[in-house]
């Protein structure tokens, strides 16, 4: 969880604008906990939504851009999701900017 939080900060503080506010919401939903990462950046292109999630994959605007970067957070968050059996997607943020949403099973007092 804690390499699932810092790779999703670590990408809205590098792609957001400077000064802007990056959101974290975790809340019970389902059965599940999900975790949102909510920035101000310029989102992700609705189009390339699950080719972000592949590794050493960047988006095309950021390939050419200042902000260094692999390609590989993304990829490392998704595939961790994966191993605790839930989910990550990206989707537009209600700002503007981009919106990561964690979604894993949530843990019962008997478990």
């Amino acid at each position: 969880l804690r390499q699932i939080l810092i790779n999703l900060l670590d990408n809205a503080v590098k792609y957001g604008p400077e000064g802007q506010e990056v959101r974290v919401r975790v809340a019970l939903h389902d059965g599940s906990l999900q975790l949102e990462v909510e920035d101000e950046g310029p989102g992700v292109p609705e189009r390339e939504r699950e080719r972000i999630w592949e590794r050493f994959y960047r988006i095309e605007d950021h390939r050419r851009s200042a902000v260094s970067g692999t390609g590989i957070g993304l990829s490392v968050v998704r595939e961790l999701a994966a191993l605790h059996h839930g989910e990550a997607w990206a989707e537009a943020g209600a700002r503007g900017g981009a919106r990561f949403v964690v979604r894993l099973p949530a843990l019962t007092a008997t478990a």
